[in-house]
């Protein structure tokens, strides 16, 4: 997880804790009521939507949303009250879209930390090894330039 990478309730992955001990887990938001970091996709390619940004209606990077079964974007979803949708009864965000890697939708997924030691003592990988997409160079290049 980098610095610049979003929670559904609009801060970064900076601006959640992260205390890890055998004991205790917590990853709220110093912002927000935001009681976890649920990572959500800011750009189109990250979900394999990688026409969209050709598209003549296509408004920008900074614009683009990744929606939910509801057909409204995730920012209206309210990480403070189980993200039920503002602008309908939509009760949760639910992702119209998969995960490029393992073909599930968003709400199948789950932040998990791992300290570095912990995945090289697990055998798992580290570093270059762990980046997302690593089994397909040419897809990652695309992603991450």
């Amino acid at each position: 997880m980098g610095s610049n990478n979003r929670c559904i309730c609009n801060h970064s992955f900076d601006d959640h804790e992260k205390i890890v001990t055998k004991k205790k887990f917590s990853s709220k938001c110093k912002n927000c009521k935001c009681k976890f970091f649920a990572y959500i996709p800011l750009y189109p390619e990250e979900i394999g939507e990688y026409w969209i940004p050709n598209q003549p209606q296509f408004k920008g990077y900074k614009e683009y949303r990744v929606k939910c079964k509801c057909k409204h974007s995730w920012d209206v979803h309210s990480a403070e009250r189980l993200l039920s949708c503002s602008q309908c009864s939509c009760s949760s965000f639910f992702s119209n879209f998969c995960c490029v890697v393992c073909n599930k939708f968003w709400n199948d997924h789950e932040v998990i930390y791992e300290l570095e030691h912990e995945r090289y003592m697990s055998k798992k990988p580290i570093q270059q090894d762990f980046m997302p997409l690593n089994e397909c160079p040419e897809i990652r290049n695309l992603l991450y330039k």
